[in-house]
């Protein structure tokens, strides 16, 4: 394997990582009872789903935002400076995050680490 192919590896591995603990933390949030507490037009944080394994920033997302963007297995939200363009397109932006669609040859590790069936 090339080092550039082993470094694109390494970067969807990464944002598939922050991506599952985006979904443990969704998935522990929906069972609290949290009527009257949140909102889902707040934006709740989120971690960063970056190619960057050192990255811990946080972004914010409301509740459909981030429904929207994982209505696609091959889609990330990240900071704006975080984004790759090597291996990622931007698809949506605002002033808190960006949607990125992962490139064809990174498509695949995305698809399979998806969390979601």
């Amino acid at each position: 394997m090339r080092f550039d192919e082993a470094r694109k590896e390494r970067q969807a591995k990464n944002e598939a990582l922050f991506r599952s603990l985006n979904e443990r933390v969704r998935q522990v949030t929906d069972t609290l009872p949290l009527d009257g507490i949140a909102d889902d037009e707040r934006p709740d944080e989120y971690l960063c789903e970056c190619a960057d394994d050192a990255c811990m920033e946080r972004i914010k997302l409301t509740r459909a935002e981030y429904e929207s963007l994982r209505s696609s297995p091959i889609q990330f939200a990240v900071r704006p400076d975080h984004v790759v363009p090597d291996i990622e397109t931007v698809v949506a932006a605002n002033e808190r995050f960006m949607v990125v669609r992962k490139d064809l040859g990174e498509r695949e590790h995305a698809i399979a680490s998806d969390p979601r069936p």
